[in-house]
């Protein structure tokens, strides 16, 4: 049963292979590998006992993979699926240790590393099994018996005969052009070309699997901590948590005028060199996490020292880390006040929130980590709840529009557009009111008859990103969920733009920048575009959209920029997407652009796909090359100013953090 269940998960596994990855094809391939071990590892009798930790790490999967297809931030997209990764690993552990459910914080976190090198072992000892024959020893014998001998092997050598065919017909479709054209007709030409490396990955796929046969390790969990058992460290403990207990609370002590009073001391902040109040609250936020972190982690040293003690009588470390517990409490209070603070003076940002939910998740498991200084209870279910309750909700929570309709970050009390257009399409209502901004601004200046000066430039500039920015977003969206036509349509538009804003238009005929060559080349790669003759999402890939500070830094750099932020490919470098067709092949059918349903399924996101839907409606490209068109006409004027009226102050950051 475990060699049919292997050969399943490797027909299952085909269904991936050579297609676009995304967050349904990540869904459906953790949902099939949890199906694939509990197959693998458990019987029927063993799967009603523990039906209840079973159905919890399946729920848990498929509240990630919910996630997976809800949210578009990237970072978002990142935890779900290391989530997913993690409980699958944990999950394999539990199965292959025949134990009910992890025991305890450490087992939890190690749970993963300890599967994995458990595989590595029985892999190699797999391959040593292999090479002596002695195939009993992976189950192979067992085969030969039983019931099911005859449905087995029938099963077995169908699914066996089904690669045996593969790579024949492969040979003969090589071999035969009639009956080349015979199969064409039943099976799609991209299956034909890829059939030897799809029996290739299965065989790999199989070979990688087979371990899974034999593996077994002791329900036993060997913790690296036991070595702080060993060591009589009570004494130095309680000194230790006794320095830190001192220093929380010195720290509490300094900042309380300033974090926890309702009147800040504003004016007293210059002495310390920080301008502001609202700079006092911002800065630091990553750091006091981290502090966050190791200070649970001394608190957990305490903990099991403590316990290594608890016969020897009442111990003063006790007493200390309730002090330190206590401490620690209000210590990521005052982070969550800092957190408020500066939502007050700059609006929420995107890691805030997601620091916020760190410093939640950090609270929820010390309260644990209290409780275990009173009851020895089996707390680590209550954890791994608590756990899965927050990833969960962060997978729900759409973050970035929350911060759009509340409060969007300001900047001198204004608000940053700029950082509003580059949020995910999670934040789709970020794109627009930064897409009606920027189109204001343009318009406001554009008819200006007098010199433009240094805040007008700095507007200006900030226009020009927000539309580098809605440009790449469009860009990227169309690629994902464009029709053929579409794409067609929006490349022609391009190259046609590109081809107004070349290099010749702005540069005398005998300067040394004067080239035809890029004119040329779009010119041909319009009509292969016309003609069908380009893969396009290859050739929409090929289109760079600039992130030079030369196309928004009036000036710098050389002599004159290209007056549009998309960088075409020259001629070399596009050609790859259409040398399949030969010139004597140019009446062949083209099969480049032929839509496939799966990869458009496997890629598919809710709010990727709303966000297509919008901004299609809303902001269409011809509107977006338009507005590019007059800022660079902008972009000329400043650059015609004296060198000294051309710069700007920038008080925004292109770096922050967690934005797409």
């Amino acid at each position: 049963m475990k060699i049919i269940t292997i050969l399943g998960y490797i027909i299952f596994a085909n269904l991936f292979f050579f297609h676009d990855s995304g967050p349904v094809s990540f869904g459906l391939l953790t949902l099939g590998r949890f199906l694939f071990l509990t197959l693998i590892f458990k019987s029927f009798k063993s799967f009603k006992k523990d039906l209840l930790a079973i159905s919890a790490i399946f729920f848990a999967l498929v509240f990630f993979s919910l996630g997976l297809l809800l949210r578009a931030n990237v970072f978002i997209q990142s935890l779900l699926n290391f989530a997913s990764i993690a409980a699958l690993h944990v999950y394999a552990y539990i199965l292959c240790s025949e134990i009910p459910m992890v025991r305890s914080l450490f087992e939890l976190i190690l749970a993963p590393v300890y599967f994995v090198g458990s595989y590595i072992k029985t892999f190699f000892k797999t391959i040593k099994i292999m090479f002596s024959g002695d195939l009993k020893e992976i189950g192979l014998q067992k085969l030969r018996t039983g019931r099911s001998q005859t449905v087995q092997s029938l099963i077995i050598g169908f699914i066996i005969g089904l690669f045996i065919i593969g790579i024949l017909i492969s040979m003969f479709t090589n071999a035969d052009p009639i009956f080349a054209s015979f199969i064409k007709k039943i099976v799609s030409e991209e299956f034909l070309q890829s059939l030897f490396m799809r029996v290739v990955l299965s065989i790999l796929t199989g070979f990688i699997l087979l371990p899974l046969l034999i593996l077994k390790r002791k329900s036993i969990f060997n913790s690296p901590l036991q070595l702080l058992k060993r060591i009589s460290f009570r004494h130095e403990m309680t000194v230790v948590m006794t320095l830190v207990a001192i220093v929380i609370g010195l720290f509490l002590f300094i900042q309380w005028p300033y974090v926890f009073a309702k009147v800040p001391f504003e004016t007293d902040l210059s002495k310390f060199g920080v301008a502001t109040y609202s700079e006092y609250v911002r800065k630091g936020f990553l750091e006091l996490l981290k502090i966050s972190i190791f200070v649970y982690g001394l608190i957990w040293a305490g903990l099991i020292i403590l316990r290594e003690n608890i016969s020897k009588g009442k111990s003063l470390l006790k007493y200390v880390q309730i002090v330190v517990l206590a401490e620690f409490f209000i210590f990521i209070f005052s982070i969550f006040r800092r957190v408020w603070l500066y939502q007050e003076y700059h609006g929420w940002s995107i890691v805030r929130i997601y620091g916020s939910f760190v410093l939640l998740w950090i609270f929820g498991i010390t309260i644990f980590l209290g409780l275990r200084h009173f009851w020895q209870k089996r707390w680590v279910i209550g954890e791994m709840i608590f756990t899965v309750a927050i990833i969960f909700y962060i997978g729900l929570f759409n973050i970035e529009s929350f911060i759009v309709e509340n409060h969007p970050p300001t900047v001198n009390k204004k608000v940053d557009y700029v950082y509003l257009s580059r949020m995910s399409a999670d934040g789709y209502n970020g794109w627009k009111k930064a897409y009606v901004h920027a189109k204001e601004v343009i318009n406001k200046y554009e008819n200006k008859s007098t010199q433009i000066n240094r805040d007008e430039r700095k507007e200006i500039a900030y226009a020009g990103i927000i539309i580098r920015e809605l440009s790449k977003n469009y860009k990227d969206l169309l690629k994902q969920y464009g029709t053929t036509i579409e794409l067609k349509q929006y490349l022609t538009a391009i190259y046609n733009f590109q081809k107004e804003a070349n290099y010749e238009r702005h540069v005398e005929p005998n300067s040394m920048m004067y080239s035809t060559s890029q004119t040329n080349n779009i010119n041909e790669m319009l009509g292969k575009i016309n003609e069908g003759k380009v893969d396009y999402k290859k050739t929409l890939d090929s289109l760079y959209v600039s992130t030079s500070e030369e196309k928004f830094k009036f000036g710098m750099g050389s002599t004159y920029t290209n007056q549009s932020f998309y960088e075409v490919p020259t001629y070399s470098t596009v050609t790859y997407s259409y040398k399949k067709v030969k010139n004597n092949d140019k009446d062949k059918k083209i099969i480049y652009n032929k839509e496939s349903y799966l990869d458009r399924l496997y890629v598919w996101n809710s709010s990727k796909f709303n966000a297509y839907k919008n901004i299609m409606k809303d902001e269409r490209y011809e509107e977006l090359l338009q507005l590019q068109g007059k800022y660079f006409n902008l972009y000329m004027r400043i650059f015609s100013q004296p060198p000294n009226e051309r710069d700007f102050d920038m008080d925004i950051s292109l770096d922050s953090p967690l934005l797409d």
